[in-house]
């Protein structure tokens, strides 16, 4: 009886420690974990690439860009000779003299204003014109200005080699000139006890050897040092002319823009010319060779739109990321040119778990730093989540857009991506 009595108080026992231990548990305070920040490496991707293709038939005269260089909207890329179309452009304009010339035959009393803006716009039209001309005739040289420059630089160095070695052989004679003399003037003195100078002529007897030597070696030297001068005046020289051919290259785009503006004012000088002549008893062949101006100043102005087809610009800034052209090269419309990625903005391409991916969601803020200049840091957003699949070890595509002002992230760089 005892004996069940104990048991029976130890039972309780443990029931009421079981429970004060419960309790105690329960009110022991958690301390809230923080999630730390989600971060993942991603490699740099362009977020567009722009293929540029010829518009129009024609062998490269001058590709003016590189793989890897960085260009802007409206940029030189490449010019064609297109000589078809230059054809076609002249052959356009001498139909719209003709029958200008024709229409002008019909006129008479043309008011002076009218006529003198005609001829202003005609004088720029033609400047402009002579100036794009003359910018394509030296852009076309540069190539081979660009040797010549490699040519005159080699023939510096060598002429610069020359003088040091000159002046180096003029140093050696001067310090053995010393011995070779005290040597010639015992042998003078020789001569003259003998009676062999003559006294009457004395500019006769022989220079000493060691002065010989050295008047040799100075004359050299001498030489040496106009050789070099010349060779560098030959490299400024060239230099200069290999300076002025790119800037002609450069130029290319503006005067381009200008000739056909100046041209555009000129058809709108001629209009009004046209429009100020009054109507004369041949009112029929005035109209219809009105009707033949109009139609070859449409077919000119068709071919010169055709012409600016063989200027190839850069259509949007970026990364010229491919170059599938070359000098001489013949190229048919449609023909690539070149590739140019878009570097603002840039996207990063990152695979994250299923478990980390499911805190990821789009518009979501984030920042990055790429590992090679972890000081500048760049915000963006998520653009793009995909999942590779619904198994919780499976990895899903984010992709995340970049603001990349002043183009400080390129493709390829592998940066740290941090998400808000």
């Amino acid at each position: 009886m005892l004996r069940r009595v104990l048991l029976v108080l130890l039972l309780l026992t443990v029931v009421v420690a079981s429970g004060l231990a419960g309790v105690r548990i329960g009110q022991r305070r958690v301390s809230p974990r923080t999630a730390a920040p989600l971060t993942a490496t991603g490699t740099v991707v362009s977020a567009k690439a722009t293929t540029v293709e010829a518009k129009a038939r024609g062998r490269i005269r001058l590709m003016a860009v590189r793989e890897g260089e960085v260009v802007q909207a409206g940029q030189l890329l490449a010019w064609l000779e297109a000589s078809e179309l230059r054809e076609a452009v002249a052959q356009a304009e001498e139909t719209v003299r003709d029958a200008q010339n024709a229409l002008s035959r019909l006129r008479t009393g043309r008011p002076s204003r009218v006529q003198e803006a005609y001829d202003r716009a005609k004088t720029e039209a033609d400047a402009a014109a002579r100036a794009l001309e003359d910018a394509e005739a030296l852009s076309q040289n540069a190539p081979m200005l660009e040797q010549q420059v490699e040519q005159a630089r080699l023939v510096l160095e060598q002429a610069e080699s020359a003088l040091v070695s000159a002046e180096a052989h003029l140093a050696e004679v001067q310090a053995a000139a010393p011995v070779l003399s005290s040597g010639d003037e015992a042998l003078e003195s020789d001569t003259a006890a003998i009676g062999g100078a003559d006294e009457t002529n004395p500019g006769s007897a022989a220079l000493p050897a060691g002065d010989s030597a050295v008047s040799a070696a100075t004359r050299a030297v001498d030489a040496a040092r106009k050789h070099r001068d010349t060779a560098q005046r030959a490299l400024a020289e060239a230099q200069r002319k290999c300076e002025r051919a790119q800037r002609a290259a450069d130029r290319l785009p503006t005067l381009s823009r200008r000739a056909a503006e100046t041209a555009a004012a000129l058809e709108t000088a001629r209009a009004e010319l046209e429009s100020a002549s009054y109507q004369s008893d041949a009112r029929l062949e005035e109209e219809r060779l009105r009707r033949e101006v109009r139609q070859a100043q449409a077919a000119a102005a068709l071919a010169r739109a055709r012409l600016k087809e063989a200027i190839v610009v850069a259509p949007v800034a970026g990364l010229v990321s491919r170059v599938a052209g070359a000098a001489g090269q013949e190229l048919a419309p449609g023909d690539e040119i070149a590739t140019i990625q878009t570097l603002d903005p840039v996207q990063v391409e990152l695979l994250l778990p299923a478990k980390q991916a499911e805190r990821v969601f789009r518009n979501q803020k984030v920042t990055a730093r790429a590992e090679a200049r972890p000081e500048a840091c760049i915000a963006g957003t998520v653009v793009e989540t995909t999942p590779g699949s619904h198994a919780d070890d499976s990895l899903w595509s984010v992709r995340v857009s970049l603001r990349n002002r002043g183009f400080r992230l390129r493709p390829g760089d592998t940066v740290v991506v941090t998400f808000q």
